[in-house]
């Protein structure tokens, strides 16, 4: 209310919690895992979890191509209005975020971004896909913290940066154009 009345707007985010549809119950669900709980070092203000989940949702169901803005995003909830908690795409996100718990517990610093929580989520759902990801949730750990600090690094140096694509990683996350997640996820891809 307070925000209404100094002319403060809604965030995407909280624009999104306002619409009617089953998906959206299940990213409200989602943003209460204990990854986001207890693990990641984003605060949760203004639907940030939500936003996160919302997008990672968006990306399982309609690809790494699709667009992560407000309408993108709105579409799919639309489309997805009957959407169930039980179904392939729930349970592989929900897997994910179980994995990651169990990865990052107590090791969450490196997850300060929702753009960059999104992409290690996105690229555990992928993982996770495989059947194969039991036991590595160590090395994504390591792995991932090396990639956070290497792009920081990077980041700092400016025009001397020596590695162009966590240029481009940055680039998408500031730019938010569609494709972006399949650029991060690329790159991510790449490194690994």
């Amino acid at each position: 209310f307070q925000r209404l009345q100094d002319g403060l707007p809604l965030s995407s985010s909280e624009k999104l919690n306002a619409v009617h549809s089953k998906l959206r119950d299940y990213c409200r669900t989602l943003s209460k895992h204990p990854f986001f709980k207890e693990t990641v070092a984003v605060k949760d203000t203004r639907y940030a979890h939500f936003d996160i989940a919302a997008k990672v949702a968006t990306v399982e169901i309609e690809g790494l191509n699709t667009g992560l803005r407000f309408d993108d995003i709105k579409a799919v909830f639309g489309s997805n209005s009957n959407f169930s908690a039980t179904s392939a795409v729930a349970k592989r996100i929900r897997a994910a975020l179980d994995f990651l718990h169990s990865a990052f517990d107590g090791h969450g610093t490196a997850l300060r971004t929702r753009t960059v929580v999104q992409s290690l989520i996105t690229l555990t759902c992928k993982l996770v896909a495989t059947g194969h990801s039991k036991g590595l949730e160590s090395d994504i750990r390591v792995f991932f913290e090396s990639f956070v600090s290497e792009l920081t690094k990077q980041i700092e140096m400016g025009q001397a940066a020596s590695d162009s694509d966590y240029l481009a990683f940055q680039h998408s996350v500031a730019a938010n154009v569609k494709g972006g997640a399949k650029t991060r996820h690329e790159i991510l891809l790449r490194k690994l």
